[in-house]
């Protein structure tokens, strides 16, 4: 850095000295709030969970219609003439009759194949919502993985500048005491060799905590705003 200084300061036509007001523009620290509540619906945003509700709502639709399977599905048109035919044939689950055949549809009598169909659909319902509450789980647990990370991060953030807002103080002191002719340039390179790691471990912490706050919003399935309502 000293070297860069000293470039500078050549090419402005400048004493090695000119360049120590020179500092890097502060980032802008972007909104890494959290709101007071987080709404668990939030979670309903989630690719995954919305994947598994959908398969629960779907084999809740194959239960309902193997259920309606059970009851008779006939096409009044198809009873013109009917009394011709006469009831014993129409009682028959395999009649395929002339002018009637899959007009009407009694599957009443095939009962047994109904049942299993329908046993069938309510242990794919049962599979599917078990999925869900897992899925939910794991979601649940990915979001508070994310909260302790954001938290964690936060807090060693907060500290951090504290302690560079230490050495921001002594830096100065030693430049304006090297101004004022109290102290050597020597000592201000000192005193900016410590306060230059920790304005670096102060972006590394910046970094986890964006880091964070973007796992975070992706284990919520798109995100938060500080003013998220509580309820």
């Amino acid at each position: 850095l000293a070297l860069a200084r000293n470039q500078l300061a050549a090419l402005t036509g400048q004493g090695p000295d000119a360049t120590l007001t020179l500092t890097p523009p502060a980032l802008r620290d972007l909104a890494t709030t959290l709101p007071g509540t987080l709404r668990a619906d939030l979670l309903g945003r989630r690719p995954d969970v919305i994947a598994q509700r959908w398969r629960v709502e779907a084999s809740g639709r194959d239960s309902d219609a193997a259920r309606a399977e059970f009851y008779p599905n006939v096409n009044l048109n198809a009873f013109v003439g009917l009394q011709s035919l006469g009831l014993g044939n129409l009682l028959e689950s395999s009649s395929r009759m002339l002018g009637v055949g899959p007009a009407i549809h009694l599957p009443v009598f095939d009962s047994g194949r109904l049942r299993a169909n329908l046993a069938s659909r309510h242990a794919e319902q049962d599979a599917a919502i078990a999925q869900y509450n897992t899925t939910l789980v794991d979601a649940l647990r990915d979001v508070a993985d994310q909260l302790a990370n954001w938290r964690g991060a936060d807090a060693e953030g907060r500290d951090q500048q504290a302690a560079q807002a230490r050495y921001e103080d002594a830096w100065r002191l030693t430049e304006v005491r090297y101004r004022a002719g109290l102290s050597s340039y020597t000592a201000v390179l000192a005193a900016e060799t410590p306060l230059l790691a920790q304005r670096r471990l102060t972006a590394e912490l910046r970094t986890r905590r964006l880091e964070a706050s973007a796992g975070l919003a992706r284990a919520l399935g798109g995100g938060y705003t500080p003013n998220t309502p509580s309820n």
